[in-house]
C-alpha cells in the first residue's frame, strides 16, 4: 500500500480496517463487485470452452477427424474462443444476477453451457455461415439463443420449485 514507518503502521492499518468494518454499505458493495468479477471471469472461461466445443463438434460433423486436426481449424479456434470469452464474461453476470440467483452455481454453469453448445451447433446447421451475407451467423445466434433458453428454463424450474417448496 503506502510506505509507512514502523510506528505509524498499526494506526494506519487500524484506520483502514475500521473504515471497511464500519461501513456495511461499502462492505456489501465490495462483496457484490467481487462476486460479479468472479462470475464474469468464470463466464468468460466457460464461454471460451463452449466456443471451442461447438467449433470442434461442427468441424467433426463436417470434415471428420482429419479436418479437426487441420491448420485452418486451429487458426479458427483462437478467435472463436476469444469471442466466446467476451460473450461469456458479459452474459454470465447478467444472467446470474437477473435470473439465476436461486439456482445452484454448478447447475447454472452446466445447463447454460450445454444450451450454448447445442444452440450453436443447431444454429450453424440451420443457417450455415456465409461470408458475403450481412446476417448474423447461425452459430452465433444459435449459441446465444441456447444460452438464453437454458437460463430461462432454469429460472422457470427454480420458480416452480420455490412455489411447491421442493428442496432439490
Amino acid at each position: 500500500m503506502f510506505p509507512v514507518s514502523g510506528t505509524l503502521r498499526p494506526a494506519v492499518d487500524n484506520l483502514l480496517v475500521n473504515e471497511v468494518e464500519s461501513s456495511p454499505r461499502l462492505n456489501r458493495a465490495a462483496r457484490v463487485a467481487v462476486v460479479t468479477a468472479g462470475l464474469s471471469l468464470a463466464g468468460g472461461v466457460i464461454g471460451a470452452v463452449c466456443a471451442a466445443s461447438a467449433l470442434s463438434v461442427l468441424v467433426m460433423l463436417e470434415g471428420g477427424v482429419h479436418e479437426f486436426l487441420s491448420h485452418a481449424t486451429l487458426q479458427l479456434l483462437g478467435p472463436a474462443m476469444g469471442f466466446g470469452f467476451v460473450v461469456g464474461a458479459v452474459g454470465a453476470p447478467i444472467l446470474a444476477w437477473g435470473l439465476l440467483r436461486r439456482v445452484p452455481l454448478g447447475r447454472a454453469i452446466l445447463v447454460t453451457a450445454c444450451g450454448t453448445v447445442l444452440g450453436a451447433v443447431a444454429g450453424e446447421m440451420v443457417r450455415p455461415f456465409q461470408i458475403l451475407t450481412h446476417a448474423v451467423p447461425g452459430v452465433l445466434a444459435g449459441g446465444f439463443g441456447g444460452f438464453l433458453v437454458a437460463g430461462v428454463g432454469l429460472w422457470i424450474h427454480a420458480r416452480k420449485r420455490a412455489e411447491t417448496g421442493d428442496a432439490a
